[in-house]
């Protein structure tokens, strides 16, 4: 754009208050015409637009011509004023917004829509009457004031074309405007009729915005605004549009007093309470707080409103404590509230409002009690006390004395590891921004996630740093919401503006008056910032939309900030800009610029997020901090070997970020990758095997902050075992279903139990092993004992066919209630229970429980008989041979039954793996193990078929290792069957063998997949077919599951044709079909979705073909873990699909809902099957956050692609550890 020249202070007669905005034309100023005593607004046009002085009586002819308007839905021009400075056209102030900063924010209601655009045809049928045309009439161009009225701007001011300055030209705009107004879509882009966007309109309007758009003799303004009135006359009258209140929502800490009430005459009554309301508002005004009076002995202080502390919570708590000398009830709480400005004072409403005064209301006089949630806020700052009783089983705290700093158990700050060449850039940014000899030096921002080195950056930097002042400013989850809090609480903090007595208007004008760029306008937006108000600031800045305020306000704070922090060498750090609010983002961009001028160091820390947007690279140099390495790595975990490695509030925060109790494979790697890794992503050089136990701690403490009835049911079903039956519950917990479920409600939110629906029963557990013993070891050893005593009484009650059925259940209670003999029968029939459903490893395990509980009890208690008894069972290689010889009930076991009765005779590998790949179907990969093992104790080394059971015995291992989830194992098992296969391939297709044992170069495809190397996958899965001849069996499976990879790779033409191979064979194997099938109809379903024209009918047809046949492959063997949600995941992609490409419609809604349902059954089966896979996890996160897209919950969103690329990181990290956890999970 070509510059302006300087701001005047005045031009003509009006006083020029400051800068608005750029506009295309030039700049806008707000100005004040002093004859009238008006606000005005000052357009300030380009020199380039008055270069010439033909161009310079046009424009002043126009506005002359302009200035003729007088009509309520157009901007009045009131003068044109030529001075030295340039020209000016002197119109109307407007206190409003745009309809195109509007619209993306809160799409106007139907008929509030056609308000406005019959006030556009009024407002242009006056000025074509006068034959004015306008000429650039755009959502930008058209002003609604903070009362609702519409007002047309910029009339005739633009360089337009011959083509644009005709009243048809301004007919033609008005159409695009509506079209835009009421689909949200530029016609340019979209030129689907407007009733197909948005259905429910009536079609007279879409036909109306149609005929402007296309005809070359469209309608007068008149005639449009008389149909509009037409239109709007059949149009059911809705609600007023919520657009002139002002509405914000601020994240307080509600502190509620109540006082007893006083003794004594009605008015020494009186007297006292207009006592008691004068102090609580004196005080309350000190905080800069607002105070309600719910009534006459109640007060609710609200903190954070309408200025906001660095911690809410701990002003409330001091707030309190100021004002104890009445004795009052209080109750104190922390949330997001409501904050709607009306004429006699704002409304404050939320639930943190509503549970601080109930919990006022419950307190004895002189006690302040804090709420769970607030409880939070204030552990690190106060000393806080648990009641052990309160009513409806609420675990409230009462507020103590403050902490002293050793008492808050500050974390130890652990070394810098593995960041000097950015230390090293930082000390040379710093010597570079104070040598005035140097050219201008931008800022520096520190770019980084949670854990990955940024505070320790930071107070290495500030160790040595050369400056001569150092000034903080932070980030709070408090600032994010309100305007310039970061900022306001900084100048509160400088001494140039505090007085002895505090700051005062003539302390902020002396400071201002100092400073080479100051103005009347920067001493208002700091007296404003401070909350030093005075009838001349409202005068100066009232006049300016709020909108434009906040703009006007950052570029003076900037200057001022500037300005006060050059005067010396001084460093400005800013902490955590990730939780700026975006007017102090403003500045922070303002101040970066200011910092190329002056010899101010300014240094940032943030997280990776979009808002970064707002801070230019040009204005600040960005040093993202990427992994370590792993001797950086190994180095960090060493030194940070110790207690405080991970103190309980740590623990805490981990766990509720997580929002859940955190997993071996999940939430464990996540705290080695961002609190003692930093990032690396090398091999975990931590003893992993103490982290468990400060998480129990972690846990613990989460616990005692139930109520007493909740803890009672966790204890009680921490008693029972790992699953938990509702029925059981009920059974021996004395309580009603309702009372049940309301406790049980609390221990899922709290992130300690999770359930899943299994027919008509409801069924618990805990989150992990650790919650339960966590939970189960608050218990002292009476009470442990009495729960299970009672546990064991119900079952033998109401549950009796649980001795047949859950023998290892009864096992453990009769063990804990100290019923050993009864415990020892149970384990003896739990291990005979898992040798029958071929389980030798938990029958060993059984067995071992019942040697352990003989060996331990006194010698006079057991008889020989049973210790025989046991010991014969617990030979596991007897019991599985005695057990598969006497099952006549399992045909499928003939061959081993043969080796089991006549031992010399040679073993049919063949027909022995077809025979355990039914263990496949029923999804028993771990006991495949278990017998893949023992056979591998059987193989022949002298048969001549050695080489080939060896090759058989390695491919039926890694294809099980596959269909467990355990990708490191498999890849290894896989790879050592493909170096043995090639000389073998003649002899194997001559065996009756399964074909996955054929293709394990398939499967080490599904290896890659599962590990995220899409690319290697697909390189395994075409050198696949290769190998196979097309009329193959082998083959054709190939392509099955080559067309799911052809898939991941977006590689539709190569899906579908793999898919036409498949279902053009003819297969014995029926899930190779409705595999085929599944991918058809998702091929098919994304085809019709990018397809121009759509039917409704025909999408719901095919997601519902595709549900179907991904039910029926579900049912079907083999059950490949990662196959469910590799399949579930392309149809949710696929439904997402149709979802938008019928958005807008009822029948979106279809779609969304099968995705939806599709999406929760996917996430809880990749819970349950625990599963290290950061493609499919990535993908899963990745739709979630569409169809929170979908749902119109862009913040959540938002926040949802974040965690999934944070997941992505940590499973990265989890990696080098994954053969550790694989033990620790098996």
């Amino acid at each position: 754009m070509p510059p302006l020249i300087p701001i005047p202070a005045r031009i003509g007669r009006y006083r020029v208050l400051g800068s608005l905005h750029a506009t295309g034309l030039g700049e806008m100023l707000a100005g004040h015409d002093e004859k009238l005593d008006r606000p005005v607004a000052i357009k300030r046009l380009r020199i380039d637009l008055i270069a010439s002085q033909e161009r310079r009586q046009r424009l002043e002819l126009e506005a002359r011509l302009n200035a003729r308007l007088s009509h309520s839905n157009v901007v009045q021009v009131y003068d044109f004023v030529s001075s030295e400075e340039g020209d000016h056209i002197i119109t109307e102030y407007v206190d409003g917004q745009s309809l195109a900063v509007l619209c993306p924010s809160e799409r106007p209601p139907l008929d509030r829509a056609i308000e406005h655009l019959r006030a556009i045809a009024r407002g242009l049928e006056d000025a074509h009457r006068q034959g004015i045309v306008h000429g650039a009439l755009e959502l930008a161009n058209v002003l609604v004031t903070r009362e609702g009225q519409t007002k047309l701007a910029n009339f005739g001011t633009a360089m337009r074309s011959e083509e644009d300055s005709t009243p048809n030209a301004d007919i033609r705009a008005f159409g695009a405007l509506a079209y835009e107004l009421v689909s949200g879509r530029s016609p340019r882009l979209d030129a689907s009729p407007l009733a197909e966007l948005v259905p429910d309109i009536p079609i007279e309007l879409s036909e109306l915005v149609e005929r402007l758009l296309e005809s070359r003799d469209p309608p007068t303004a008149r005639d449009i605004e008389a149909e509009l009135t037409a239109i709007s006359s059949r149009i059911e009258t809705r609600s007023a549009s919520s657009a002139t209140a002002n509405f914000q929502i601020r994240h307080i800490a509600a502190l509620a007093l109540r006082i007893p009430p006083p003794a004594g005459s009605l008015e020494e009554v009186a007297d006292r309470v207009v006592e008691w309301h004068r102090h609580v508002d004196e005080v309350a005004a000190r905080y800069h707080a607002h105070v309600a009076w719910p009534s006459a002995l109640e007060a609710l202080v609200c903190m954070g409103y309408p200025r906001v502390h660095g911690d809410n919570a701990a002003a409330a708590a001091n707030l309190a404590a100021e004002l104890a000398f009445a004795r009052p009830s209080a109750g104190i709480d922390v949330g997001k509230v409501a904050v709607l400005d009306q004429p006699n004072g704002p409304v404050i409403a939320g639930p943190a409002v509503d549970r601080a005064l109930e919990t006022a209301r419950s307190a004895r006089p002189g006690v302040a009690l804090v709420t769970p949630v607030a409880h939070r806020a204030l552990a690190r700052t106060f000393r806080l006390s648990p009641l052990s009783t309160e009513p409806d089983d609420r675990v409230l705290y009462q507020l103590q004395e403050p902490l002293d700093w050793e008492a808050r158990g500050a974390m130890v700050s652990s070394p810098l590891v593995g960041r000097a060449d950015v230390l090293a850039r930082l000390r040379e940014a710093e010597r570079h921004a104070f040598d005035a000899a140097s050219s201008p030096s931008p800022g520096v921002l520190i770019l980084g996630p949670p854990g990955s080195g940024k505070s320790r950056l930071l107070r290495a930097f500030l160790a040595e740093t050369t400056a001569a002042r150092i000034v903080f400013a932070r980030g709070t989850e408090q600032t994010r919401s309100t305007a310039f809090a970061t900022f306001a609480r900084l100048l509160r903090e400088l001494p140039e503006v505090r007085a002895e007595h505090g700051t005062s208007r003539a302390a902020i004008a002396d400071c201002v008056t100092a400073l080479p760029s100051g103005s009347p306008a920067m001493v208002a937006v700091v007296a404003q910032l401070l909350g030093v108000q005075t009838p001349d600031d409202d005068k100066l800045l009232a006049h300016i939309a709020s909108y434009e305020r906040h703009s006007f306000a950052a570029n003076h704070l900037a200057s001022f900030l500037a300005e006060i922090l050059a005067s010396n060498t001084s460093l400005l750090v800013v902490e955590d800009v990730f939780w700026l609010d975006t007017s102090s983002l403003d500045v922070l961009a303002r101040l970066g610029s200011h910092t190329r001028e002056r010899q101010l160091f300014l240094l940032c820390t943030s997280r990776p997020v979009s808002l970064l947007r707002h801070l230019p690279e040009s204005t600040f140099t960005r040093h993202d901090l990427g992994p370590l390495s792993s001797a950086e790595a190994a180095l960090l975990a060493e030194a940070a070997a110790g207690d405080w490695v991970l103190p309980p509030r740590v623990a805490r925060a981990i766990i509720d970020r997580a929002a859940g109790i955190p997993l071996l494979v999940e939430e464990l790697t996540q705290f080695v990758s961002t609190r003692v890794m930093a990032g690396a992503s090398a091999a975990i050089a931590l003893d992993l095997q103490r982290i468990p136990t400060t998480f129990a701690d972690a846990i613990q403490e989460r616990f005692q902050d139930l109520g007493s009835g909740t803890r009672r049911i966790a204890q009680l079903a921490a008693s029972v075992g790992n699953e938990i039956d509702e029925s059981v519950l009920l059974a021996f917990a004395n309580v009603s279903v309702v009372e049940l479920h309301s406790h049980i409600e609390v221990l899922a939110r709290e992130g300690l139990l999770h359930g899943a629906r299994f027919g008509d029963r409801q069924v618990y557990a805990f989150r992990h092993s650790l919650t339960r013993d966590a939970i189960y070891e608050a218990q002292d050893d009476a009470t442990r004992l009495e729960n299970h005593r009672a546990i064991l009484a119900k079952i033998d009650m109401q549950f009796p066919h649980w001795e047949s059925e859950h023998p290892e259940i009864l096992a453990f209670q009769c063990e804990a209630a100290g019923d050993r003999q009864r415990a020892v029968r149970g384990w003896l029939a739990a291990g005979r229970r898992a040798v029958a459903s071929f389980a030798p490893v938990v029958a060993g395990q059984h067995f071992e429980a019942a040697l352990r509980l003989i060996a331990h009890a006194p010698a006079e208690t057991w008889s020989d008989a049973v210790e025989l008894e046991v010991r014969r069972e617990y030979s596991p290689m007897l019991a599985l041979v005695t057990n598969w010889a006497s099952d006549e009930v399992n045909a499928n076991n003939v061959r081993i039954r043969e080796l089991a009765t006549v031992s010399a005779q040679p073993l049919d590998w063949s027909s022995t793996f077809i025979s355990l790949t039914e263990d496949l179907s029923t999804g028993s990969a771990d006991v495949l193990s278990a017998k893949l093992g023992w056979l591998g104790a059987q193989l022949d080394e002298t048969s001549p078929l050695a080489d080939v059971n060896r090759y058989l015995l390695e491919s039926m291992r890694g294809v099980a290792s596959v269909y467990a989830g355990y990708p490191v194992r498999a890849r290894d098992e896989l790879e050592r069957a493909l170096a043995m296969q090639a000389p073998l391939l003649p002899v194997l297709r001559t065996f009756p063998v399964p074909e996955p044992i054929l293709i394990p170069r398939m499967f080490l495809a599904w290896v890659e997949l599962l590990e995220g190397n899409v690319a290697a996958a697909w390189e395994h899965q075409t050198t696949e077919e290769a190998s196979h001849e097309k009329s193959s069996l082998a083959y054709v499976s190939t392509c099955c599951w080559g067309s799911a990879l052809a898939m991941v790779a977006h590689d539709w033409d190569a899906a579908r044709w793999r898919c036409d191979v498949v279902l053009d064979s003819d297969l014995p194997a029926m899930h190779h079909v409705t595999l085929c099938q599944l991918h058809s109809s998702l091929l098919e379903l994304r085809s019709t979705c990018r397809a121009s024209a759509v039917s409704a009918s025909a999408i719901a047809e095919l997601v519902n073909a595709a549900s179907r046949h991904l039910s029926r492959w579900r049912g079907d063997p083999p059950r490949m873990r990662v196959g469910v949600p590799l399949y579930t995941s392309f149809f949710v992609e696929g439904c997402l699909d149709a979802a938008h490409q019928l958005a807008g419609s009822e029948a979106s809604a279809y779609p969304l809902e099968k995705a939806r349902a599709a999406l929760n059954e996917l996430l809880g089966l990749m819970r349950e099957a625990n599963i290290l896979d950061r493609y499919i996890a990535s993908e899963i996160y990745r739709l979630h956050a569409d169809l929170l897209d979908l749902d119109a919950k862009p913040e959540e969103a938002t926040q949802a692609r974040i965690e999934a690329r944070a997941r992505a990181r940590v499973l990265d990290v989890a990696r080098g550890s994954t053969l550790f956890l694989e033990r620790r999970i098996g």
